[in-house]
Parts: structure tokens; sequence; C-alpha cells
């Protein structure tokens, strides 16, 4: 119980959450990274909201993302590399079937994918 207490106050500001089990989730959605609404994940938005996820350092999750290496993650990349991401249980608590409307929600896009 403590364990998961001081672990809460460690992740303070990101947006991942810990489950009642003290599981550490990040979010499923593209909008949760994308904190200024422009349709691009930057680093330092990914870095931020993902500060303390303990299963796999942030950074090496943005670079999987990020596959064409530009620094930023477009709806395409996360949409084409997050349900790979499940099996190493980083978004494994993600729903497969619909995860092209649960990672958008219901944000619509200006950006052609």
């Amino acid at each position: 119980m403590f364990d998961t207490f001081v672990l809460g106050l460690c992740l303070i500001g990101s947006v991942v959450s810990v489950t009642t089990k003290g599981n550490v989730l990040l979010p499923c959605k593209f909008g949760a990274y994308d904190m200024n609404s422009d349709g691009v994940i930057k680093r330092e938005e990914f870095l931020e909201r993902t500060e303390g996820f303990p299963k796999m350092p942030p950074q090496q999750i943005f670079n999987r993302l990020d596959t064409n290496g530009d620094g930023n993650i477009i709806f395409a990349e996360f949409r084409r590399m997050a349900p790979g991401l499940q099996k190493n249980k980083i978004f494994a608590h993600c729903d497969v079937g619909g995860w092209l409307v649960f990672a958008l929600g219901n944000k619509k896009l200006k950006r052609d994918w």
C-alpha cells in the first residue's frame, strides 16, 4: 500500500495512472500525449506525460513510436506502432479490436492520416 502511494506521488504531472493493484498504465489515446492539440506528439510532450513509467524508459517507447526518427509522432505512427507495444505489455490494457477508435477518442485530427 505504501509503495503504491509513493509511486503515485512520483507520477504527479504525468498522465500515467496507478491501478488499485499497483499497475502503472499509460493512456491509449493519442490526444492524451498531444498537449497542444496540433496533431503531433513532440518528444517533450511525450516525455512529460510519461515521466515515472517503470516498465520501459519513456525515451525508448518514444523512439519505437517515432518510426521515421524526426523527433515527433504523428497519428499514423502511433496507430501503426502502439499495437506492437501491446505485446511488450506497454499498451496491453488497450482495446486491440478497436485500436483506431480507442487511440483517437473523440479528437478530430486536422492532419491527413
